[in-house]
């Protein structure tokens, strides 16, 4: 009889093992299947947002003051004597202020220039010149140290003490170190060396003063420059298709003779004149589409690399509706891109202008051509 019922429970048992085992497999399945759809959603996610953002998205995160959070937490711990909240109280504060600093910035976004930081160990490429950025030209060369002239002597005047010092921070080469670099107090032990004359009756607390009103004079005399040279594009170079010119301008020196050029040609000459006064400057683009009409094209503006930080000038011109600016370092753009128009900016500081936009300009006789083969992307 024992041995009957024993027989009858191996049977259960093996029955419990058996439905045990199909219940695992069916899991399994499920879990493929639900790992397949999630490749699936992220694939779709993926060509979705390559859909909508055609440069990039960039996600600022806030990893690493979670784990200063963390740290801060298992600090607290240890001053509250293993107590289990100061680590608890450390983490959730580590957390929330991660959450609150992490942040999506796409670039159909005004915020997103703020990201177009490019790499700065090599400056020198922005003062270049060539065939579009011609500032050997006489005329160019001329027109700005005119232009130029004024802010020179206002400088001069207010910053005399300290003017040796202004000069030879602006003289500074950009190649191999950012401006201002890591080297800045190297540099300063050298100059104070080769100028006795200057420093030996100074104490420490005149020489960081010198150093000081160097480095503000460096910042206003860079600010001056680059707003006195910017109004100047913007306001006395006629925008071509404002007033409808007659003649078709890429090359700055050419902008600079005629006194017209469209938002890229005007971009050449603020480029040629600032890197002529030694200020480094970019090219940059942005999609926009017609205001009339359909279709797409760039437009082109600059950026300007000064005080440790690049700054975005457009110097397309104004007029009703358009408002650009550039003051104390601060700058308004003519135009920033409007998302439901799938419009957004290149994430590029160009060296040289895009070379498409460049021969559609070259190729076209009348602005209609420039309207009708303007490239709506660059390289």
């Amino acid at each position: 009889m024992s041995e009957k019922i024993n027989d009858e429970e191996k049977e259960k048992l093996s029955d419990k093992e058996k439905l045990k085992e199909r219940i695992n497999e069916e899991e399994k399945i499920n879990d493929k299947e639900e790992i397949s759809e999630k490749k699936e959603i992220v694939i779709d996610n993926k060509k979705e947002e390559k859909k909508v953002f055609k440069g990039k998205k960039l996600v600022e995160t806030g990893d690493n003051y979670m784990a200063v959070g963390m740290l801060l937490g298992m600090c607290a711990g240890m001053v509250m004597r293993g107590n289990s909240y100061g680590y608890l109280i450390g983490m959730c504060l580590g957390m929330l202020v991660g959450c609150l600093i992490n942040k999506e910035v796409s670039n159909d976004d005004k915020e997103y220039l703020n990201y177009l930081k490019q790499e700065t160990e090599d400056m020198e490429k922005y003062l270049e010149e060539s065939e579009y950025i011609d500032y050997s030209d006489e005329n160019i060369r001329r027109t700005t140290e005119n232009l130029l002239e004024p802010v020179n002597r206002k400088m001069w005047n207010k910053y005399s003490s300290c003017i040796e010092g202004i000069i030879q921070y602006r003289g500074r080469s950009y190649t191999g170190n950012k401006f201002y670099g890591d080297d800045d107090e190297a540099f300063r032990r050298i100059f104070e060396h080769d100028n006795p004359n200057i420093f030996n009756h100074m104490n420490k607390t005149c020489k960081r003063k010198y150093w000081k009103n160097v480095e503000k004079g460096v910042e206003e005399w860079q600010d001056l420059i680059v707003e006195t040279l910017y109004t100047y594009v913007r306001d006395e170079i006629s925008h071509s298709f404002d007033v409808n010119a007659d003649i078709i301008t890429s090359k700055a020196s050419d902008v600079l003779k005629h006194k017209t050029g469209m938002c890229h040609a005007k971009a050449n000459l603020l480029a040629a004149m600032l890197r002529y006064a030694g200020i480094p400057t970019g090219i940059c683009y942005e999609r926009l589409s017609w205001k009339y009409g359909t279709g797409y094209f760039v437009h082109g503006f600059n950026a300007v690399y000064i005080n440790k930080k690049w700054v975005f000038i457009d110097a397309r011109g104004n007029k009703e509706g358009v408002n650009a600016w550039f003051h104390d370092g601060e700058s308004e753009l003519a135009s920033y891109c409007r998302k439901d128009k799938d419009e957004y900016f290149f994430d590029t500081i160009y060296v040289q202008p895009d070379k498409d936009v460049m021969d559609c300009i070259n190729n076209a006789e009348t602005l209609d051509d420039i309207r009708n083969s303007l490239p709506d992307k660059v390289r």
